[in-house]
């Protein structure tokens, strides 16, 4: 409901990018989906008690609280789709230029700590290949205007903290 209500009340944005990067959003964020729905129909098969259930909690639990902040810093800047809106700099997008990509990429590595399956894992490279390309995208937009974007880009990593 909070994003709802972000986007309902944002401003408009400078620019919208409507091109290739618009499916490969959408396609980002559906491999997600695809690898919760392959988790929930192979959890019932998995023993979840001990160290692994345990480790799993503790990496999910981390993606969320990531993905909330990420979305609490963006305010009213979120946005499914590529747009140009104010850029933020601040809380963990001072560590990483793109936090909420990785939360979701730490969110779906938990399901590999526990199933440990090839398919799982060939899933999770798709996503993380389709959410560097979505990145990409989305910077290339960005950087043809924004002499500041060009300077945070030289001081903070895309998606490896303090890399």
């Amino acid at each position: 409901m909070y994003q709802i209500s972000l986007v309902m009340n944002r401003e408009r944005p400078t620019a919208t990018d409507v091109s290739l990067s618009t499916i490969v959003c959408l396609a980002a964020l559906f491999s997600t989906s695809v690898l919760i729905s392959l988790a929930a129909a192979r959890d019932a098969a998995i023993d979840l008690s001990g160290p692994q259930q345990f480790i799993e909690s503790l990496v999910t639990l981390a993606a969320l609280l990531l993905l909330l902040l990420s979305v609490k810093h963006l305010g009213r800047n979120f946005s499914i789709f590529p747009q140009r809106r104010t850029i933020v700099t601040t809380g963990p997008y001072a560590v990483v230029r793109h936090p909420m990509y990785l939360s979701y990429l730490v969110f779906d590595l938990s399901f590999w700590v526990v199933q440990q399956d090839a398919l799982v894992a060939l899933l999770w490279l798709i996503e993380l290949l389709l959410l560097a390309w979505r990145a990409s995208l989305e910077e290339s937009n960005v950087l043809e205007t924004s002499v500041e974007y060009r300077a945070y880009k030289k001081r903070v990593s895309a998606l490896i903290p303090f890399s």
